[in-house]
């Protein structure tokens, strides 16, 4: 059976219009998602890139989309062969760089499978699709 894959509302993208007009690539791929759902790591990287560029007015146009975001993606554990878990999405760091550093800190921490390699993904949630 194949997964239904969930799409973002165009009710989540279309307010970032206006505040993030000069931004217009992450938009245009934040409008495609509305369409077809796509990859989940592109989401969260329009999302940072949105950061970026934001201001404290326009931080508050970015909460919907965080909302979707961490509603609907997680990050997937996997070590070795075998899948390991997941853990939710959380956009509390200020950069890609930063979030992708504390995820891989949170797995270190709580996986024990030192001697296998750990492989992280981001993917939509079970529930959401």
């Amino acid at each position: 059976m194949e997964q239904i894959l969930p799409i973002l509302p165009e009710s989540v993208v279309l307010p970032l219009c206006k505040p993030f007009s000069k931004a217009a690539d992450s938009l245009l791929d934040l409008y495609g998602m509305t369409q077809n759902p796509s990859s989940p790591s592109q989401c969260v990287q329009c999302f940072f890139k949105l950061l970026h560029v934001s201001d404290s007015q326009s931080q508050i146009a970015l909460q919907p989309l965080r909302s979707w975001i961490e509603s609907n993606i997680e990050i997937s554990i996997q070590a070795g062969d075998a899948p390991s878990g997941s853990f939710p999405v959380s956009l509390d760091q200020g950069d890609l760089e930063e979030f992708c550093h504390r995820a891989m800190e949170r797995v270190r921490m709580d996986t024990m499978s030192h001697n296998r390699p750990i492989e992280l993904t981001f993917r939509y949630k079970p529930s959401a699709a």
